[in-house]
């Protein structure tokens, strides 16, 4: 896409990081959590690499001109086109960033339905984007930061999922609570250079949230709770949760 090509160019944003210490990667930029993260982390000036599908939004959103964001497009359920991990390396591997900041974020709910019931290439998916890609990631991240002698952190958004299953979400728990593990043996494999932190947002008034209320009952037994969520106003808007997220940031970048 053109706007990927723009803001890839090496003569371009990249090479006004020279004396940037700090860069962000984060996936699923372009919509719910991860657009508002992206937005504050913009707002912020932090130097950060999105990935994700639809990237045209935002050209659309920022501008093509935007001086901190270079913009990656992946399809993270597809594990056959690995580019965008490539093109990743490209952005860092000659910069010298003393942090790298991970924030795994992409997510996919689907497929919701009980074990037995969902089509085996859906599972699939589920799995290449909820834990084979933040698993890619982390590897690739781990490895510039290891070639730039730079400390590498993970905030790694996770859910309560992770910790309990729920019927109709198999494969989004077993895939969340597989990416938590990982991470947490990424953390124990290098204790001197790598931080890893776990954050469970809560219920958010996101576009996957409207999605599980719309779902059947007899796929998702526990939807009337989630309706009741939005009804009773308990939703929690995610550009506060991005707010505090940006902030932890900030407050751990090197001076």
């Amino acid at each position: 896409m053109q706007f990927a090509q723009k803001l890839f160019s090496k003569k371009g944003v990249i090479s006004r990081w020279v004396r940037m210490k700090s860069v962000v990667v984060i996936s699923g930029a372009t919509s719910g959590l991860g657009n508002e993260l992206l937005r504050t982390l913009l707002s912020n000036h932090i130097p950060t690499i999105a990935i994700g599908r639809r990237i045209d939004r935002l050209a659309q959103q920022f501008g093509a001109d935007i001086q901190n964001l270079v913009a990656l497009e992946a399809d993270l359920a597809k594990s056959t086109d690995l580019q965008w991990l490539r093109n990743l390396e490209m952005c860092l591997e000659t910069k010298e960033f003393r942090q790298i900041v991970l924030l795994s974020n992409a997510g996919d709910i689907n497929p919701i339905g009980l074990v037995g019931e969902n089509a085996a290439d859906e599972m699939e998916k589920s799995l290449n984007v909820n834990l084979l890609a933040p698993m890619l990631l982390a590897s690739t991240c781990v490895r510039l930061a290891k070639a730039l002698c730079a400390e590498l952190l993970v905030l790694n958004i996770s859910s309560g999922a992770a910790h309990k299953p729920i019927p109709g979400w198999s494969a989004y728990c077993s895939a969340k609570a597989g990416a938590r593990m990982f991470f947490d043996t990424l953390a124990s494999e290098y204790p001197e250079t790598v931080v890893v932190r776990h954050i469970d947002p809560g219920v958010l008034d996101t576009a996957m949230q409207r999605q599980i209320r719309e779902s059947p009952p007899a796929r998702f037994p526990a939807v009337q709770d989630f309706i009741a969520l939005k009804s009773d106003g308990r939703l929690k808007p995610p550009s506060l949760v991005a707010a505090e997220i940006v902030a932890s940031i900030l407050s751990g970048m090197p001076k």
